[in-house]
């Protein structure tokens, strides 16, 4: 089973694999061959559920068991006693400013090239989605916390009271144009 793919900066196709059984973990293809990567290269979670190409060109992987950085050679893992607030499947987001986002079942981690930390305000959050909004501002999507707005000081929530059709807020897009599309 495939639960994440993205297309990297070379053009390779990268694949996360939501199943333990297959003995696949992420599979890349370059356009004629398929590689499989497992934990036996490096890679920490036995099932990777999301991934995103950095700013640099790292790829990270989130599933089961915590994080993993590749960049290009090797893996490095990290985990909740890194600093995330939780080891469990979640999403990736980055922002203008080249910090890293983890939404996890129990709230939000940023990474900022050194360590990670968990974010005052969302401790005990389903995050289901995270987005970097065109016109600045990061913006989390919760389950049964509605949508909530980062500006780089704090958190701004929106919910039903203000006009949301749900509190479950699965995924946030932000549009070229700089509108957010909300699926609930």
């Amino acid at each position: 089973r495939v639960s994440a793919i993205i297309q990297d900066q070379a053009g390779n196709l990268w694949f996360g694999h939501g199943d333990q059984t297959s003995g696949k973990r992420v599979t890349r293809y370059d356009g004629h061959s398929f590689t499989v990567f497992s934990a036996q290269d490096g890679l920490g979670s036995d099932r990777v559920s999301a991934i995103l190409q950095d700013q640099a060109g790292n790829l990270w992987f989130w599933g089961m068991g915590g994080v993993s950085r590749y960049d290009g050679a090797q893996f490095e893992y990290f985990a909740a006693a890194d600093g995330l607030i939780f080891n469990g499947i979640g999403s990736i987001s980055q922002d203008q400013e080249g910090v890293l986002w983890f939404g996890s079942g129990m709230g939000l981690s940023r990474y900022d090239g050194h360590a990670f930390t968990t974010q005052d305000g969302l401790a005990g959050k389903w995050v289901n989605s995270i987005c970097q909004a065109q016109g600045g501002g990061l913006w989390v999507g919760t389950q049964g916390g509605g949508v909530l707005r980062y500006d780089g000081q704090g958190f701004e929530s929106f919910t039903t009271r203000d006009g949301l059709a749900d509190d479950s807020v699965f995924s946030v897009l932000s549009d070229p144009q700089g509108r957010l599309w909300l699926s609930t």
